[in-house]
C-alpha cells in the first residue's frame, strides 16, 4: 500500500480502516473495478489527513512558541541573576 496509508494516523485510523477493507473486499474486480468503488473512502481519507496535517502544524506551533518562551524566562532570569551579581560585587 501507499506509505501514507501505512503510517501512523492517530485521528484517521477509522477511514485507513475502511479504505484498506473496502480495497480487500473488492481485489478480486481488478484494480480499475476497485478504483471506482472505493474512491468514496478514498477522499474522506484524504480530507482526514489534511485535518491532521492542520491539527498537527498547529499543535506544533504550540509547542514551539512554548520551548521559546520557556527560553526566553531562563535568559532573562539568567540576566537577572548576572545583573544582582555584577551590583553586589560594585557594592
Amino acid at each position: 500500500m501507499h506509505p501514507l496509508i501505512d503510517s501512523v494516523h492517530p485521528l484517521c485510523t477509522q477511514e485507513v480502516l475502511d479504505y484498506k477493507k473496502c480495497g480487500e473486499e473488492n481485489a478480486y474486480l481488478g484494480k480499475l473495478a476497485v478504483t471506482d468503488l472505493c474512491e468514496p473512502f478514498k477522499h474522506m481519507m484524504k480530507a482526514c489527513f489534511r485535518e491532521e496535517k492542520i491539527l498537527r502544524k498547529e499543535l506544533n506551533k504550540k509547542q514551539v512558541e512554548e520551548a521559546r518562551s520557556a527560553w526566553r524566562a531562563a535568559r532573562e532570569r539568567a540576566e537577572a541573576a548576572a545583573a544582582a551579581t555584577a551590583s553586589g560585587v560594585k557594592g
